[in-house]
């Protein structure tokens, strides 16, 4: 039954990731500028306070950091479910995981070009890709830990 709970937790959470990276996908070009200009002004002040990056430049890491960490979160959750299905043979998981959110990442940049006047970027599939990789990674060491804890806890 604990199983079964961990499988419908981490698809839940995939889902809900999936459709929240969709749904920035589905933005206009300007809801999408006035979202990562928003993140600017609160940000840029704090990492620059003496305004040496030019804005532009700052947005664009802003816009690919968004990327990263918005697959980070999916790499994590798709990690989490494909440990839980399987288990017992956690190394097969990896791949399965990382061709999933190789998979939604090129969904992801096929629905821009298609649905909104935003074009695709293959670098943004790398990136997208990187970020969950990154995740998946913290998810495979989050479960090392918690074995290490529980192994240490029956001793």
């Amino acid at each position: 039954m604990k199983q079964n709970r961990r499988i419908f937790l981490f698809a839940l959470l995939s889902l809900l990731a999936v459709g929240f990276i969709f749904s920035n996908s589905l933005d206009t070009r300007d809801t999408s500028n006035q979202k990562s200009n928003a993140i600017v002004d609160e940000v840029k002040p704090i990492v620059d306070p003496q305004d040496t990056i030019p804005r532009g430049t700052f947005n664009h890491y802003v816009r690919k950091s968004a990327h990263f960490l918005e697959f980070a979160a999916l790499g994590f959750c798709l990690m989490g479910l494909t440990d839980a299905i399987g288990r017992r043979r956690r190394i097969r998981c990896v791949p399965m995981a990382l061709l999933a959110a190789l998979l939604i990442a090129s969904t992801d940049e096929t629905l821009q070009f298609f649905a909104v006047e935003r074009g695709p970027g293959v670098k943004d599939v790398l990136i997208d890709c990187s970020g969950a990789a990154c995740g998946l990674a913290l998810m495979l060491l989050c479960l090392r830990i918690g074995k290490n804890i529980r192994n240490n806890q029956m001793r």
